[in-house]
Formats: structure tokens, sequence, C-alpha cells
């Protein structure tokens, strides 16, 4: 059971939101002040409530989510993704000069 300092401090920061249907879904509008910048949220049921985490993806050094390169059986180091700052073109768009 809360104490009253603990009560009076959860009350203060209750906010209402409003809970609607987004298709075939549930969905809650957060109110500004609880906005979140991910995609994702981890979601735990509670005793009396739900608990929203926010699901931050794990990246290695390169910035990539960790399990990417498991799509191609090998890692970062040996497969060449080339570099951002050039344009990855050929000279001619039919691969000949006419």
């Amino acid at each position: 059971m809360p104490t009253p300092r603990n009560y009076a401090r959860s009350v203060a920061s209750r906010v209402t939101a409003k809970v609607f249907w987004s298709g075939r879904s549930q969905a809650i509008r957060l109110p500004q002040q609880f906005r979140m910048s991910v995609r994702e949220v981890i979601i735990r049921k509670m005793k009396n409530g739900l608990y929203l985490e926010p699901l931050t993806p794990h990246v290695d050094a390169n910035g990539w989510p960790e399990n990417f390169w498991k799509l191609f059986e090998q890692n970062a180091d040996g497969l060449d993704v080339g570099r951002p700052e050039q344009a990855h073109e050929r000279p001619y768009p039919l691969g000949r000069k006419r």
C-alpha cells in the first residue's frame, strides 16, 4: 500500500489517455509528455495495469542490428557493403556505351 506521500506524487502525475480501435487492433493515444522515440515497445501486464518499455534494438559497432549479419551467414568484416558517401552506380545505365 502506498504511503500518503507516494500516493500524492502518483496522483499528481496521472494523465488520462484515449483508447481507440485502429483496424482490428486496440490502441492508446499517448499524451505528449509520455511519447517515445521508438517504433516498438515491450508490454508487460502488471497487477492493476500495463507497463510499457521502449524496445531499443541492439546494434554492432557499425550501427547494424546484431542479428542482421546472420541472414548472410557471415560477419560484417567479410562483406563489402561499400561506403555511404560513394554513389553505387554503373558508368552507363545499360552497362555499355551506345
